[in-house]
């Protein structure tokens, strides 16, 4: 199975311009903690007997038979359990949705993204959901820093509408020193909405200029908005990424006040990590990296409303061919008329 994310919760969504952001706003919950049925053991223990989470996917993708909804999405604070009164919390966001597998069998899932107190994306979270219960991971993809999450919702997934959502949990680091809480809503979708297509290219070296650059791969795939019942929306991105030398893998994320954020992983390999910039004006650039490591090279590219089918992942991966002409790459052809044997991230 692929290794890639979504991060329990999409908690960074990066927003196109007409949505609202699920993060945005005041009305995510209380700044303070709440007080979860659940204690850290009983936590540990669940995410424990998972199996590997994922395949670190934002969102589980329908390959060996098994399927995957996007059923809603979820917005919320987080903070830490010494936070003084006056120190803001951090937001958080995400979706979460059912996997059903050959067999019959199946599980809830969730995954999102988080920001930290200044508004910068920290990183992601993701996990299991059952029976008025969650629990799952979460992980600064830079510094390779993180722990397990776990908490309760309401009502159950079969309440009306109109009915308000909330979940409250708690998480802790892998070394027990630090504690905190999450809280705040969820809602189901009542309508998924394909807003286009992306596709850019990626280079290793993430200090040149665009005019130096030879570019080390390609990335393409499709976005979404997700609207809620709430009145809220999430935008979410997912598609796949090759390189020159002949690896490939799938990477997904999320938009959230022009910014986005998510992750990839490797077919070729165990490879897997994070990528994360600014996505406006019908073009994004950014940087990406590995897990616990600072960023190592760049990404560029452009999004557009043209809806189109996703390649099959036999199929070459459709690209768009950029001429270097200054600090931003200018479009030179048609992404229909450009085509890439997909071979990607190292």
């Amino acid at each position: 199975m692929l290794k890639i994310l979504i991060t329990a919760i999409l908690a960074a969504a990066l927003l196109a311009g007409g949505t609202v952001s699920a993060l945005a706003g005041s009305g995510a919950g209380n700044t303070t903690g709440g007080d979860s049925p659940l204690d850290f053991a009983e936590i540990e223990a669940m995410v424990g007997e998972m199996e590997e989470i994922e395949d670190f996917e934002l969102m589980p993708e329908p390959v060996d038979g098994r399927t995957a909804s996007i059923d809603g999405g979820f917005r919320g604070v987080w903070g830490a359990d010494n936070d003084t009164v006056d120190r803001p919390p951090g937001v958080l966001g995400g979706i979460y949705g059912k996997v059903q597998k050959p067999d019959g069998t199946g599980y809830g899932y969730f995954g999102g993204l988080w920001k930290n107190r200044n508004g910068e994306t920290g990183g992601y979270m993701q996990g299991r959901y059952a029976n008025g219960y969650f629990w799952g991971v979460w992980r600064c993809m830079e510094t390779g820093a993180g722990g397990i999450l776990g908490g309760t919702y309401e009502p159950g997934p079969d309440a009306s509408n109109d009915v308000p959502r909330s979940f409250v949990g708690k998480w802790i680091t892998k070394d027990g020193q630090q504690t905190g809480y999450l809280r705040g809503t969820w809602s189901p979708a009542v309508n998924s909405q394909p807003a286009g297509r992306f596709a850019g290219q990626w280079t290793h070296d993430n200090n040149v200029t665009a005019s130096e650059v030879s570019p080390d791969g390609r990335l393409a795939g499709t976005h979404h908005i997700l609207q809620l019942a709430d009145g809220n929306s999430i935008h979410y991105f997912k598609g796949r990424w090759g390189s020159n030398a002949g690896a490939q893998g799938r990477l997904g994320g999320v938009v959230l006040g022009g910014e986005f954020y998510g992750i990839w992983n490797c077919r070729n390999s165990n490879a897997q990590g994070y990528l994360k910039g600014v996505w406006a004006d019908h073009r994004f650039k950014g940087v990406w990296g590995h897990v616990g490591h600072d960023p190592q090279g760049r990404l560029w590219g452009r999004y557009g409303p043209v809806v189109t089918p996703e390649p099959l992942e036999t199929e070459p991966l459709p690209v768009p061919q950029f001429m270097a002409t200054g600090v931003k790459p200018v479009l030179k052809q048609p992404v229909a008329n450009q085509t890439l044997r997909v071979t990607s991230l190292r």
